[in-house]
């Protein structure tokens, strides 16, 4: 099955269901969001720490959130954007663009893909701290 591009309300909710969860520690309302065969993709290019293969299930994606949570690595400003189109959030820390995540959905409005670039090569055309 392919997959449906995120429409605009549905990228609002699982933005904002993530920012919460990523302010909170809880991830229990984002957790109703993602399909049980979920997968998140991770891109530090060899340059950050990021997740060498794809994380794969529901569980695994949100102890990974968890996890990088706990660690505060999720503190900072998150700003909804759009990116390729697509809605998106990019993380600041210190006027620094230090994460993308993008969102992909299905058909019931479940996110099945997580994307999170923390390449620094990739993250250079990121729109600046205190874009519009």
């Amino acid at each position: 099955m392919a997959a449906a591009p995120a429409n605009d309300q549905m990228a609002e909710t699982w933005s904002r269901e993530f920012l919460k969860a990523a302010k909170t520690g809880d991830f229990g309302p984002l957790l109703e969001l993602i399909r049980e065969d979920a997968v998140l993709i991770s891109d530090g290019g060899g340059k950050v720490r990021a997740a060498i293969n794809p994380i794969l299930s529901r569980a695994r994606v949100i102890a990974f959130w968890q996890g990088i949570q706990a660690k505060g690595t999720l503190q900072g400003d998150w700003v909804p954007t759009r990116i390729n189109g697509e809605t998106g959030l990019v993380h600041y820390r210190d006027g620094k663009v230090v994460h993308i995540i993008m969102f992909e959905g299905d058909a019931q409005g479940r996110i099945r893909r997580f994307y999170l670039v923390s390449n620094p090569d990739k993250l250079i055309g990121a729109p600046p701290p205190g874009h519009k």
